[in-house]
């Protein structure tokens, strides 16, 4: 599973790396499709994976607002915070290998608090 989120993480900063060109106000604007704008689809794919990750850690989901992200840094820096907590878990948990391995705790299910 650990290989899956890699890949999110990889394809992740790529899209921050393109994003850096279009400017705020395009960002921020409200579209069509997605949850409303460009910033705040990537803000609910982070949130979802960080969730989902929680999850299968066995921990609570927390709420993070999106009107607290309000640029594409904000965003990023968020990413990169939950990417470093994820990786420093992982690493002092390398024994128990929460996402390494192919079924999580508990049977192979995931149970999330949004999920009840």
């Amino acid at each position: 599973m650990i290989k899956l989120f890699q890949y999110n993480w990889t394809v992740r900063n790529e899209w921050f790396e393109l994003l850096k060109q279009v400017p705020s106000e395009e960002l921020l604007l409200n579209r069509t499709g997605g949850l409303g704008g460009i910033l705040k689809t990537i803000f609910h794919i982070l949130d979802v994976e960080y969730s989902w990750i929680r999850g299968i850690q066995g921990k609570p989901d927390i709420q993070v607002p999106f009107e607290n992200f309000q640029t594409l840094l904000q965003v990023k820096e968020l990413s990169d915070s939950w990417l470093e907590e994820i990786l420093a878990v992982q690493g002092s948990a390398r024994r128990e290998g929460v996402l390494e391995r192919e079924k999580p705790p508990l049977h192979g299910k995931v149970l999330c608090g949004w999920l009840n």
